[in-house]
């Protein structure tokens, strides 16, 4: 029996382990962790704690092994089972991860954190509409920051499944926002109300980091007009990188969040006589929502998000003007138009831009990087029908890590065989972590087919930069008119079609066109267009915030 002494030592160390892990100190927390389990080896939240660190560490394997030895003294154990569940999904084994999670949710249909883990099981396996009922059910059964983590995660499922309602996904969101609201109206912001002054804008978010989201965003830090714009950093990334640090760089304020309650972060922000507020991806990573409820500045502004945010809590929402009228969002918040809301720097890095291989192939070949988690039914169906129009084409399908577990590329197989594709036309590929290495997936591919309803960003960008047209779906809601932005920004909008039969015919047109591409003369279009163009994309939204806070100044009783 552990003495006092030891029990003390051993929580002490578990708390200091924890607050490493939640800090972004992996090292650390895995040397406390270790410590605390001498003491207690049995003890089985340590255990779980120091198994989802062995997994951020990148020691999924390890933390498998750890788990299921437990397992065999104690095999009833459901924390164990649902450990095990996460670091399954870590090491990208989703159907066993399901299988594990459908057997704890039938020992454990009141434990929300069992469905949680089940939710994102499904949706790592293509599955988004179970997945969307089981986060649902999770956040049914959840309080406080874990409903909301569960409800946050049923609208990303809910917008990867091309059988989500829209009423449905703005219920959710409203759902979501009453949740986090405070309780009672925010006191009068004592701003100056000078409307031609220098303002200071704070920008909220968990990316400033190695992210897509950090490309766009940069830009409005680096090419901001510093005679008329102060910028603030709120930050809620956990670990810094080389990317964090330019962003501390170029910031005229950083605050870290983390460890903020909303209030705190909200009352920190009026101290800092924040006029505009941007919240970025407000449905993504780590992003604060919270915060701005609490209405922390006179203007609010919703950026570079997939949908509403269901408060009216917001000035608006900026989107590029091909991505607004799908007739499939249902907005709380004013729609405010800018000529491109995505820009991506110059790809310098890139490798040399190849002749397409159907020269050299023979055939054509579709590719896609995007996410296998935005492989909805639709998608399938859609890239199945391009296989069908161009005879003896093949998809290559490319995933960091995802195609090295066998049961999901059997899965993915015998989807497409439902659907009439041999398996064979079928090819998967290990991603590389690397960008140049990534980049050079496009000189593989001859033309590139995008997901739908969620578009790709990030990589319908890269393939346009390689040179690659891109086959797309025009779809109703933000998140499934993405690519039709970037195409309309380059002149291509005839690369998106409206219904399965026009893809299919889109990617037989482009198909024959693929051995007479001139891929220069795409990237050419790309880096000449308003999708590279930094400074302008930093004045347009600038130019934003000056008329919304006229408008709030005009609005004001002095």
């Amino acid at each position: 029996m552990a003495s006092d002494g030891e029990r003390e030592n051993f929580e002490v160390l578990l708390a200091a382990a924890i607050a490493a892990r939640q800090s972004g100190d992996s090292a650390l927390a895995l040397v406390l962790f270790e410590r605390a389990l001498r003491l207690r080896p049995r003890d089985v939240p340590c255990l779980c704690d120091y198994a989802l660190a062995l997994c951020e560490a990148g020691q999924g394997e390890r933390a498998a092994h750890m788990l299921n030895a437990a397992l065999r003294d104690d095999p009833a154990n459901l924390n164990l089972m649902v450990a095990l569940g996460h670091v399954l999904r870590a090491t990208n084994r989703f159907q066993l991860a399901v299988n594990l999670g459908l057997l704890c949710a039938q020992t454990a249909p009141d434990s929300p954190r069992v469905h949680y883990e089940l939710g994102q099981a499904l949706l790592g396996l293509a599955d988004p509409a179970r997945a969307a009922a089981a986060f649902a059910q999770a956040a049914k059964l959840a309080t406080g920051a874990g409903r909301d983590g569960a409800l946050k995660a049923q609208l990303l499922a809910m917008a990867y499944d091309d059988g989500s309602d829209p009423d449905a996904i703005l219920a959710v969101n409203r759902q979501r926002a009453a949740a986090l609201a405070p309780a009672g109206s925010p006191p009068p912001h004592e701003n100056s109300r000078e409307p031609e002054r220098r303002l200071r804008v704070g920008y909220v978010s968990s990316d400033f980091r190695y992210h897509s989201v950090a490309r766009p965003l940069e830009a409005l830090f680096a090419y901001r007009d510093r005679s008329r714009f102060e910028v603030f950093a709120y930050s809620e990334t956990r670990a810094d990188d080389a990317i964090t640090k330019r962003f501390r760089a170029l910031a005229d304020g950083w605050v870290s969040t983390r460890g903020m309650s909303d209030a705190e972060a909200a009352q920190r922000m009026r101290a800092d006589r924040i006029d505009i507020l941007v919240l970025s991806a407000a449905h993504f990573d780590e992003n604060r929502l919270g915060i701005a409820l609490h209405r922390p500045a006179p203007v609010q502004l919703s950026i570079y998000d997939s949908s509403t945010t269901g408060t009216d809590a917001f000035d608006g929402i900026v989107l590029d003007p091909a991505m607004a009228g799908g007739g499939g969002d249902r907005l709380t918040e004013r729609a405010l138009r800018t000529r491109a809301m995505f820009v991506h720097p110059h790809l310098a890095v890139a490798p040399e831009l190849l002749p397409p291989p159907c020269i050299a192939n023979g055939f054509v070949t579709f590719g896609s990087a995007n996410h296998p988690s935005k492989f909805s039914k639709r998608t399938f169906a859609l890239w199945a029908a391009a296989l069908r129009a161009v005879p003896d084409s093949q998809l290559r399908l490319k995933s960091a890590q995802r195609y090295d577990d066998p049961e999901t590329v059997a899965n993915f197989r015998a989807r497409f065989e439902a659907l009439g594709i041999a398996p064979a036309r079928i090819v998967f590929e290990r991603g590389s972590l690397g960008l140049v290495e990534h980049l050079r997936f496009y000189q593989r591919i001859d033309l590139a087919l995008d997901t739908t309803p969620f578009n790709g960003a990030t990589t319908s960008f890269e393939s346009l930069w390689m040179g690659v047209p891109i086959a797309a779906l025009r779809g109703q809601t933000i998140m499934a008119r993405w690519t039709s932005a970037l195409l309309a920004r380059i002149g291509a909008a005839n690369w998106a079609a409206d219904d399965e039969a026009g893809f299919a015919a889109l990617a037989a047109r482009l198909a024959a066109a693929a051995p007479h591409q001139d891929r220069p003369a795409l990237r050419a279009r790309v880096a000449a267009s308003a999708l590279c163009n930094l400074q302008r994309h930093a004045r347009d939204y600038e130019r934003l915030y000056r008329a919304l806070w006229r408008r709030w100044c005009a609005t004001q009783h002095i």
